[in-house]
């Protein structure tokens, strides 16, 4: 159930977000344009960064400090996405930001570390890449296409593989410095959440069933969300060419 305070801070962060899209828009086709998308994204980028860095010196645990989680990846190609408007990393604050990050307004973090570090880092990395990709996608444009979508699942199955390696990677290893018997992991790492463990504060993962099998339902729901995120502009695709076609006939 969401905190008081999590639910306040998450209709704030709509209101930014909104706030933002609007101010974009209003001067969308103005000189002051660039300079606003840049200003939006080199913050993002200063503020992700100074956020990891803190995460990273705070207590480190390589099983839960390392910036493995999609967010994390996602909070830097936002940034990207806005100062360098590379194709690759606007699709990635698409899918990643809208179709999968989003699910943060609506499962937070647990209310127990309200205004910690990890609080903090995990308001504000959300709020910039939700609020970027919403940005992108309204105020500069972006408009997935197919090539974007298989794009992003070529990118979500190879980072899904590598992860799940460098859990195994990790608990294995921790495992040594524990002297467990017989060098059994302890299962405690979880990054992109694929990891034999799951998160603290209840979420949709948690009704998806034991490790390992649970990574392939939510390696299909993930999937499931990107089709659905790109499903109205195949359709308006279709429409528009149908009009055109229709036009010329």
């Amino acid at each position: 159930m969401t905190s008081i305070p999590n639910a306040i801070t998450s209709l704030s962060c709509i209101t930014a977000i909104s706030t933002a899209v609007y101010m974009g828009c209003r001067f969308r086709d103005t000189p002051h344009a660039r300079s606003i998308r840049l200003s939006i994204g080199w913050l993002a980028l200063a503020a992700t960064t100074i956020g990891h860095a803190i995460w990273l010196l705070d207590d480190f645990d390589i099983q839960v400090s390392l910036p493995l989680h999609i967010c994390d990846i996602a909070s830097f190609a936002v940034a990207g996405a806005l100062i360098l408007q590379t194709r690759w990393m606007r699709s990635i604050a698409y899918f990643w930001g809208i179709a999968l990050s989003s699910w943060a307004f609506i499962t937070p973090m647990d209310d127990s570390d309200v205004f910690s570090v990890q609080w903090l880092l995990f308001w504000s990395m959300h709020l910039f890449i939700v609020g970027i990709a919403i940005y992108d996608l309204i105020v500069e444009r972006y408009r997935p296409t197919r090539r974007d979508l298989l794009f992003i699942s070529i990118i979500s199955l190879t980072y899904l593989a590598v992860v799940f390696s460098l859990n195994l990677a990790i608990d294995t290893y921790q495992a040594t410095i524990d002297n467990n018997p017989d060098g059994a992991p302890n299962w405690y790492t979880n990054y992109g959440f694929i990891g034999n463990n799951q998160p603290t504060n209840p979420t949709p993962i948690n009704l998806l069933g034991p490790w390992p099998l649970r990574i392939l339902w939510l390696t299909l729901l993930a999937h499931l969300a990107f089709l659905i995120a790109y499903l109205p502009w195949e359709f308006s695709y279709r429409r528009s060419n149908a009009q055109t076609n229709s036009t010329l006939a």
